[in-house]
């Protein structure tokens, strides 16, 4: 059995139990011990069988919209093209685990890939967390075996390494993501990758919803997000969005598919402010910076023109 919550005590001690050392019985019939400076008090709040009425989890699954549309044999989209997607994303901040929505600073950048491949960003970045888990086990599992730290770490290297197939060292921060994912490596891996994203600036932020109830209230409270492959995705949906009336959804069923071609025709370009985006790029010379935004709606217009 386990009490509800750790809220106001009631006045008056437990008993402690003769046969069985270090518990304590509570004189009211359904209340829990709980210690409170020392002492062994009752509870005010009754106790409930988790096995008899499980918790309630509310965790929206991950999907996205990202290339997922069926082609024709020269490779052009069949269905209706979608430009700057995103998916749905959460992680659990407040409640019975830690906060795994922490600021992870910059893991993922704009200034190296293409802005074109969703489907390449979001491979490393689920590889990335597969690499770290697999150093970190790995790390973990020699030194438990009684290897030295230099051994254990060689073991971690190879580990990673191997998971490491197929991503692109520019496009992410290897070292940051090492230090984030071995730090935050017990919160999952969508938590992690939530964090990594919204450290980035690749999310929008929609709103808190509980993740977990127990039959008398919340216990877990999770963010929900809209992310993106790329920071300057993030800031035409924000920007789009707000000029089209467009909404996000709810923090359970986020809306985060993108702009059809006449939805990001519509856009009045000159009312989308990216001077956030010019700060991330400004070190490649004014000269690039247009370019860089030019190439990557250009590359979407040409994709769904094929």
């Amino acid at each position: 059995l386990t009490p509800t919550s750790t809220s106001p005590f009631k006045v008056g001690s437990c008993s402690k139990n003769n046969n069985i050392s270090n518990t304590y019985s509570c004189p009211t019939a359904g209340k829990s011990c709980v210690d409170v400076g020392g002492i062994q008090k009752c509870s005010i709040n009754p106790c409930i069988d988790l096995d008899v009425t499980p918790p309630e989890d509310i965790t929206p699954s991950s999907h996205t919209e990202i290339d997922d549309g069926k082609r024709n044999v020269d490779g052009a989209c069949m269905e209706q093209p979608l430009m700057f997607s995103g998916r749905n994303s959460s992680c659990k901040y407040s409640g019975v685990t830690k906060n795994c929505c922490k600021n992870t600073d910059t893991v993922y950048r704009d200034s190296s890939g293409s802005i074109l491949s969703n489907s390449a960003k979001s491979l490393a970045i689920t590889q990335t967390y597969e690499a770290i888990s697999a150093a970190y086990t790995a790390y973990t599992t020699s030194l438990s075996a009684g290897a030295t730290i230099a051994t254990s770490s060689a073991a971690a290297s190879g580990a990673a390494q191997s998971a490491f197939v197929g991503v692109d060292p520019y496009s992410i921060a290897i070292a940051a993501a090492i230090q984030v994912i071995t730090k935050m490596i017990a919160c999952g891996q969508q938590d992690t990758e939530t964090a990594m994203l919204n450290g980035s600036g690749y999310c929008h932020f929609i709103a808190t919803f509980c993740s977990k109830k127990w039959p008398t209230g919340c216990v877990q409270k999770s963010k929900s997000y809209c992310c993106f492959n790329s920071k300057l995705g993030r800031i035409l949906q924000e920007q789009g969005r707000a000029q089209m009336g467009k909404g996000w959804g709810s923090p359970t069923n986020p809306s985060c598919g993108g702009f059809t071609p006449d939805e990001f025709q519509s856009l009045d370009f000159s009312r989308i402010d990216l001077t956030e985006y010019y700060g991330d790029i400004k070190s490649k010379g004014d000269s690039l910076i247009q370019k860089n935004i030019t190439d990557g709606v250009n590359n979407y217009y040409q994709q769904i023109q094929r």
